[in-house]
């Protein structure tokens, strides 16, 4: 066995010892209770989830229908990731939160901690697929702002609030979460969602720095269209799209005169990539999509170029706001023409028809 300094020999090898060798975050708890390296490596100890955590869960599930049975889209659970501002520093340890939030969906929000309230019928075998009916007064609860992962655990009580207004509503029941439809297992969604943060460079590598475990991330504003990652800043670089002042203006959001010519003519400047370098893919498809990514980029780019100069043939004297839906998609990428791979110009595109016809015309 290798020896320490205190009782070596004088020729024997000097090993540091664990303490010794430690890292800043090593000490520091986050989420869970646990440090980053406990995070990391899994040594043992159970990931506890305060009762505010648990809260926002159980309502981000309730609110977007998905349970042990029904396990949450990639979409649900990256936004769930946002809402509660997972630490994203360090594979290992970003892999092992998410796994805790997936792990505990399949354990509260499910039949069996849920009696009564929620039953998940077997109605298929390939891929299995449930039916899932939940309580009137189980959703009703849930969706009241005063809501507290509390009246959860109260139901073990026979005097329990949700349980009274289950027996006053006759016990209804209602449709959860839309009709049975195949969907991949909990497991596949976490490698899913794992695999897409590393490939749109979410996840930083950990950082030695003597200080916060993660830079916080702005408030989660509200879904984000299909894969979309919280809102960043542009870079210190960033192109203005012509039309618009700069973000930092206080007048960002009106009209100002634009230069179209320069516009077309200017050459789209890249984002710095992400600190520790391009993004790594852990799956094959993921390069794929990020190069459908870029395509539909070009494509959003068209459809706002074009936009911009339709408007400035319709513009008359007096007429100094962009049309809300022009604005909108320029909002979308932070008031700029530049690529940013974190964004999902796929979805964008889905979600606005229009731009697909005006760009395959």
């Amino acid at each position: 066995m290798p020896k320490h300094r205190s009782n070596s020999d004088p020729d024997d090898p000097y090993l540091p010892s664990d303490d010794e060798g430690s890292d800043p975050e090593d000490f520091l708890i986050h989420s869970g209770g646990l440090t980053s390296s406990e995070a990391k490596y899994c040594r043992g100890k159970r990931i506890n989830l305060d009762l505010h955590t648990k809260t926002i869960i159980f309502k981000h599930a309730v609110n977007k229908g998905y349970c042990s049975k029904r396990p949450p889209t990639v979409h649900d659970l990256l936004d769930l990731i946002y809402t509660v501002q997972l630490p994203r520093q360090g594979l290992r340890a970003t892999k092992t939160f998410i796994k805790c939030l997936a792990s505990w969906i399949s354990n509260n929000v499910s039949q069996s901690n849920l009696v009564g309230l929620l039953l998940e019928e077997y109605v298929g075998v390939r891929p299995p697929m449930y039916r899932v009916r939940i309580a009137s007064a189980l959703l009703d609860a849930a969706r009241d702002p005063a809501f507290s992962y509390n009246s959860i655990l109260a139901l073990q009580r026979s005097d329990s609030p949700i349980l009274q207004a289950h027996a006053r509503n006759d016990r209804a029941m209602q449709l959860f979460g839309g009709q049975p439809e195949p969907r991949a297992g909990m497991e596949q969604i976490v490698r899913n969602v794992i695999s897409h943060m590393v490939a749109s460079g979410q996840i930083a590598s950990p950082s030695p720095a003597p200080k916060a475990y993660h830079t916080p991330y702005p408030p989660h504003p509200g879904m984000p269209s299909m894969f979309l990652a919280a809102q960043y800043p542009p870079h210190a670089g960033a192109q203005p799209i012509a039309g618009t002042l700069s973000p930092l203006s206080p007048a960002f959001y009106q009209y100002a005169p634009p230069n179209f010519a320069g516009m077309f003519h200017q050459q789209t400047s890249q984002p710095p990539g992400p600190v520790y370098g391009p993004p790594e893919y852990l799956y094959e498809k993921d390069k794929v999509n990020a190069n459908q990514n870029r395509i539909a980029y070009e494509k959003w780019l068209e459809y706002v170029k074009v936009q911009i100069e339709h408007h400035r043939s319709m513009e008359t004297p007096g007429n100094a706001v962009l049309p809300a839906d022009l604005q909108d998609a320029i909002n979308f990428n932070n008031g700029v023409r530049d690529f940013f791979p974190q964004h999902d110009y796929i979805g964008w595109l889905i979600d606005h028809p229009e731009a697909m016809r005006a760009a395959a015309s």
